[in-house]
């Protein structure tokens, strides 16, 4: 990011750098470079990997719930995400989000889901009547500030 000078983007994506980073340090040197390239008042994007859904996918639905334990990747009073290295992708809930975002001086504007649990039911989902389905639409996008 050094050769970008400060403001120069008018929008600025940082996809997949946040679901690869295991350290508290290199999460903020890294969006603290994502705001410093981009100009003041502009957008970013920034992409997290959800933790619940990843957990019910990996976990439960591809049974490796003792592979989450035995690498300590899965707090098993809370499930919450740990952090470490052992694991492929660094997984998020809001509330470390919003901890992330303490650390600057930005608004966030809104939290998008893109599939969330509708990977586990597409097959419902493709054979809901037009109504039905829109409703469902309306519910996700409630359900994406969660």
């Amino acid at each position: 990011m050094s050769r970008y000078a400060d403001n120069t983007f008018d929008i600025t994506l940082v996809l997949g750098s946040m679901y690869h980073l295991f350290t508290m340090e290199d999460k903020i040197q890294c969006l603290r470079e994502a705001i410093r390239v981009t100009k003041k008042g502009s957008i970013m994007f920034i992409d997290y990997c959800q933790f619940d859904a990843s957990t019910v996918q990996a976990g439960f639905i591809q049974n490796l719930y003792g592979f989450l334990v035995e690498n300590r990747l899965l707090d098993t009073q809370s499930y919450t995400p740990i952090s470490n290295s052992n694991g492929i992708f660094e997984l998020y809930r809001k509330e470390q989000i919003d901890a992330l975002d303490e650390q600057f001086y930005c608004r966030r504007l809104h939290y998008v889901g893109t599939d969330m649990f509708t990977h586990y039911y597409k097959e419902q989902i493709d054979k809901m009547e037009d109504r039905l389905y829109q409703k469902y639409v309306e519910y996700l996008f409630t359900i994406c500030e969660n």
